[in-house]
């Protein structure tokens, strides 16, 4: 399965494009401007976050950052159209965000946090005209007279997660510089989105885009594209998208050790940690080749480093097990496997499933229903951003989901936190629940034991009974 690669991929450096007419999309805005067309009406490829603001607020100045955001940035403010039966995106020079306030002070004090979560859900679920835009949205929601929450919202086809960071730190700069006068801490965007896109197209037609087509083609060559986990449910014939979360803490001392593994085995702990989840999707599934998905930056070029948009790639991790295999032997395998698959993370997925499924099951996501998510990006998630204002970037569940199931780590200087994703049409929250037991006693175990075979670890009943289904 495992295949040297030949040569060592290169990537020309994106440039500006230098006008202002209409450009092409990349090819994942156009994969993603399809599917919003087939059912517009859904939030499935809204993203957002929440930031919880503690202290004394000036919300003119945190609009003022919001919309400095939007002045250096141009896919924010970017609309999509079809021009002579092509979709292209078109700039707007100028565009004005506004940042409306919901104040819940009158609420009970012991019902706020229902109300905003409620009101938050709401916002996100709120479809987004990628042809009228604008693609994004900000709102704030008053506590306490101390404490405020934002929310943040925009369609996929213009942020990813790398964006979360840059909007973060840029938020911040700007609301200080409105209040102060310093000059922001940030560096200013090299290239633009578009002036990517425009690179990838050319890039896409290139000798090196085919070597990358051919290098996955032999990885998945003969895998199954179909996840035999147990379901609680008859599954929908037309996938709903309906998700819920399960939040959950790895224990400081339990992040240590996996750190310590990590390290010991010549690994990362994104290495590890991908290992882990497949050692659970075996244990639940009995099945001895995996595939799962995990998103990769994609942003080898410096130029785009600060550059908000969709850059993002899905990549297949495919891993083959047996009960007799030792933990040690998979995480080896998992390391050739994320080493060959950083070289070529630039196929668009959609690429790869219109080369093998070219008659996808609606049903369930294209070659993989298993996703991992490993967030480890620099940087505070807790600032202080003036006069004691904090300022903290916080999870939330739209109740929405892309896959069967995901597995997400947030790793901070010391501990572990995450979430387990999944479909509640498909599976009880009791099942899950279990599974994110199930996870964090694999994590224990393999830490204390990781010359063990796969069939050595602990796990629920729970785990045993879906294996059996199965088998």
């Amino acid at each position: 399965m495992e295949r040297k690669s030949s040569r060592k991929q290169t990537y020309e450096t994106v440039v500006k494009r230098g006008h202002r007419k209409p450009s092409p999309l990349s090819f994942d805005q156009k994969r993603l401007w399809d599917l919003h067309h087939q059912n517009p009406e859904l939030p499935t490829y809204n993203v957002y976050t929440t930031f919880r603001l503690q202290g004394p607020l000036d919300a003119e100045a945190m609009e003022y950052a919001c919309n400095t955001v939007a002045r250096r940035h141009e896919i924010w403010r970017t609309t999509y159209e079809e021009i002579d039966g092509q979709v292209m995106q078109k700039v707007a020079r100028f565009l004005t965000l506004p940042l409306p306030l919901v104040d819940l002070r009158h609420f009970p004090e012991d019902e706020r946090e229902e109300e905003l979560n409620r009101l938050i859900r709401e916002e996100i679920r709120k479809p987004i005209d990628l042809q009228r835009g604008p693609v994004v949205r900000f709102k704030l929601f008053q506590l306490q007279d101390e404490e405020h929450v934002m929310s943040f919202v925009i369609h996929h086809i213009a942020h990813d997660r790398v964006s979360f960071t840059i909007l973060f730190e840029e938020l911040t700069a700007y609301y200080r510089t409105y209040l102060t006068d310093e000059p922001p801490r940030v560096p200013d965007p090299a290239v633009q989105y578009a002036d990517y896109a425009h690179w990838q197209q050319r890039y896409l037609e290139s000798e090196v885009a085919d070597a990358q087509l051919a290098y996955w083609q032999q990885q998945l060559a003969g895998a199954p594209f179909v996840l035999q986990l147990p379901t609680d449910y008859p599954r929908p014939p037309v996938q709903t998208f309906e998700g819920k979360r399960i939040f959950f803490e790895v224990p400081e001392r339990l992040a240590m050790g996996i750190k310590e593994l990590a390290q010991r085995e010549g690994a990362t702990t994104f290495m590890l940690l991908l290992a882990v989840y497949d050692v659970l999707l075996y244990r639940y599934s009995g099945q001895e080749d995996l595939l799962v998905g995990t998103p990769f930056a994609n942003r080898k070029q410096p130029e785009v480093a600060r550059t908000l948009g969709y850059f993002l790639t899905s990549t297949v991790m495919r891993a083959q097990v047996s009960g007799h295999l030792r933990f040690r032997e998979l995480l080896e395998r998992v390391r050739h496997q994320v080493l060959g698959a950083m070289e070529y993370q630039g196929l668009p997925l959609q690429l790869l499933v219109d080369k093998l499924l070219p008659s996808p099951d609606p049903s369930r996501f294209p070659i993989f229903q298993a996703m991992f998510v490993y967030l480890n990006y620099p940087g505070e998630k807790n600032l202080i951003l003036h006069n004691g204002l904090t300022m903290t970037d916080e999870g939330f569940d739209a109740e929405t989901s892309r896959y069967d199931l995901t597995v997400t780590f947030d790793e901070s200087a010391t501990a572990f936190r995450g979430f387990l994703e999944y479909n509640p049409l498909l599976h009880e929250a009791t099942t899950a629940q279990g599974m994110v037991e199930d996870l964090l006693a694999l994590l224990a175990g393999i830490v204390e034991h990781p010359e063990w075979s796969l069939d050595q670890y602990s796990l629920s009943e729970r785990a045993t009974r879906a294996r059996d289904l199965t088998i």
